[in-house]
């Protein structure tokens, strides 16, 4: 009489998903210490000025622009925006030939965004219609 020895298949299956679980640990574990690393460069780069994008506006103006005499231009500001400060929005208006300033009431920079309809009715103001 034979002794049939069972099947090594359920002992190789539990090992591989045993690796499976393992490597799938691996890779959580690794992307929740890379969301963590860049958390802290953040919240330190945060306490630093040098290393902070809001705290390197310097005195100096870096808007740069160009007319020909005969462009209508039209500054569009959103009224909280943090972005384009209201003084260099406001000269840009005055400094062109044709130019004109108009804030969009509650917009950030994202002026289409956040109130549309204003965009709309400035725009519409500004060329005529």
């Amino acid at each position: 009489m034979r002794v049939r020895r069972k099947k090594r298949t359920p002992r190789r299956r539990r090992r591989v998903r045993k690796l499976r679980l393992a490597a799938l640990l691996g890779v959580l574990f690794a992307l929740a210490a890379l969301a963590f690393t860049f958390g802290l460069v953040r919240a330190v780069a945060s306490e630093i000025p040098s290393l902070d994008p809001a705290a390197q506006r310097s005195d100096v103006d870096t808007v740069v622009y160009a007319s020909n005499g005969r462009s209508v231009l039209a500054v569009l500001r959103g009224a909280e925006s943090t972005v384009l400060d209201r003084d260099v929005a406001e000269r840009m208006g005055k400094d062109l030939p044709h130019g004109k300033f108009v804030e969009i009431p509650r917009a950030v920079h994202t002026l289409h965004e956040d109130n549309p309809d204003a965009v709309v009715a400035a725009l519409k103001e500004f060329l005529g219609f």
